[in-house]
């Protein structure tokens, strides 16, 4: 593979995109990613090998595009001792050669067959989907040889298969609708099952400008919004209290396992939670709190600052006895990876307490709020859970509130610290607005507990 690396290389975030058969970076060097992040492009897939740039990154996002879908997977499969979490995939599929699941075998043969300037030109019209975004894509037209793509061709018909769990590593999958390239229903067949599958409207080549920002989360944003609430959080957070509180129910009715071992809590925040169970505990002297700010003096144990959603990887193997994390995994990057991790660090018989907020979390304004996180049902959890977890209690639940006016349900969510407007000060001046004039006054939560344990 080729790269190249769009932004200043200082960052410890990678944002990694693998782009579609005909590319280069041309058509994407417009973007720009979250603060904290690089970006770079992967492409040409003749071989699916990547220049050891990205070694030195904390974190890795990738998003592939089209044929890009398959190359990324067997380049992670390939290298999975890098520190790769979420996985987008975009109008591509994990079978790019294929009738019912990728493009077409006679298609395929025949572009491949009949691959000249010219035809290659009318294959970037029927991407680009009409006459004027082929146009505007042509002005950034990648600059590639026909025998170099022929060839590519021919690498990717030949990918060997990918193993039969790999739809499921991918935490993002969108299908687009009007694709001329890969049939829409044939990416539909190829990711049945996945639990978050987002069709968009758009032709093969779609608007990353509006898929990037959900690529990966914002952690600047986030560690700064709920740094800035931390001293009124307590006070304005009761169904969050309420949660901490159905949470330690759930583990004491379970008998309290992993209480006289190693804990850790992922997600301390103002130490709802910690305050709640420490008592409970053998022994402070085992346990560990990590948050993205730091966490208060006050709470017992080893106190960490820093993103947990890496915390955990740095983690040795059978190491923890139980793990809490509560409101936070939304947050992550990927949850997938996240609960992979702890099937990991715990021992057999191990556990982990978490709760995160279901589909009908925020209801009210998720058209208005368009860069809250990725809410999950149980069932879409359950879904994410590696082999090695089962859950042994789960809990779910909608709780409404109600305010006098819109002013007071915004000054609530800025007393809790959540991250409900854009990164963007334009998008979050006007978020806040259409959010201020709505004269919405409820405010749904949809708190989900899940209680698991390690087979």
């Amino acid at each position: 593979m080729k790269y190249r690396l769009l932004t200043s290389g200082n960052e410890r975030r990678l944002l990694l995109i693998f782009a579609g058969w005909g590319m280069d970076d041309a058509p994407l060097r417009e973007l720009t990613p979250h603060a904290g992040y690089d970006l770079a492009v992967a492409w040409d897939y003749r071989d699916l090998n990547l220049p050891d740039f990205t070694n030195g990154y904390d974190e890795i996002c990738v998003v592939a595009w089209s044929f890009g879908v398959a190359a990324a997977q067997h380049w992670m499969t390939a290298n999975r001792h890098l520190p790769v979490t979420r996985r987008t995939a975009v109008g591509g599929t994990l079978y790019p050669v294929d009738d019912t699941l990728g493009i077409p075998v006679a298609i395929f043969r025949g572009t491949l067959d009949s691959l000249s300037s010219e035809n290659l030109t009318r294959f970037y019209r029927r991407m680009t989907g009409s006459g004027a975004a082929y146009r505007e894509f042509a002005k950034s037209l990648p600059k590639r040889d026909i025998e170099e793509l022929a060839d590519e061709l021919r690498a990717i018909y030949a990918l060997p298969p990918v193993h039969e769990n790999a739809v499921m590593e991918w935490d993002e999958v969108y299908i687009l609708t009007d694709d001329r390239i890969i049939p829409p229903q044939n990416q539909r067949n190829a990711w049945t099952g996945h639990p978050a599958i987002i069709e968009l409207q758009s032709a093969h080549l779609p608007d990353f400008s509006a898929i990037i920002p959900r690529a990966a989360m914002c952690k600047a944003t986030v560690k700064q919004r709920f740094a800035a609430g931390s001293a009124t959080y307590d006070e304005s957070a009761g169904v969050q209290n309420r949660i901490t509180a159905l949470m330690t129910e759930m583990w004491l009715k379970h008998g309290k396992p992993g209480a006289d071992g190693n804990i850790v809590e992922i997600g301390t925040g103002t130490g709802q939670l910690t305050r709640r169970y420490a008592p409970l505990c053998s022994s402070c002297l085992s346990m560990t709190s990590v948050d993205l700010t730091e966490p208060s003096p006050a709470l017992p144990g080893r106190k960490i600052a820093c993103d947990g959603e890496l915390f955990v990887r740095s983690l040795p193997d059978a190491s923890v006895d139980i793990l809490f994390t509560a409101s936070t995994i939304q947050w992550f990057n990927s949850p997938r990876e996240f609960l992979r991790q702890c099937a990991r660090i715990l021992p057999a018989g191990g556990t982990v307490l978490l709760s995160t907020f279901g589909p009908d979390n925020y209801r009210e304004i998720r058209s208005i709020a368009s860069s809250l996180p990725r809410y999950m049902s149980a069932s879409h959890v359950r879904a994410l859970l590696p082999e090695e977890l089962v859950i042994e209690e789960s809990h779910e639940e909608l709780c409404t509130l109600e305010f006098d006016t819109t002013a007071e349900l915004l000054h609530h969510i800025r007393q809790t610290g959540v991250n409900i407007t854009e990164a963007s000060p334009d998008k979050a001046f006007g978020a806040a607005l259409a959010l201020a004039r709505s004269g919405i006054n409820r405010l749904t939560y949809n708190p989900v507990i899940l209680m698991l344990r390690r087979r």
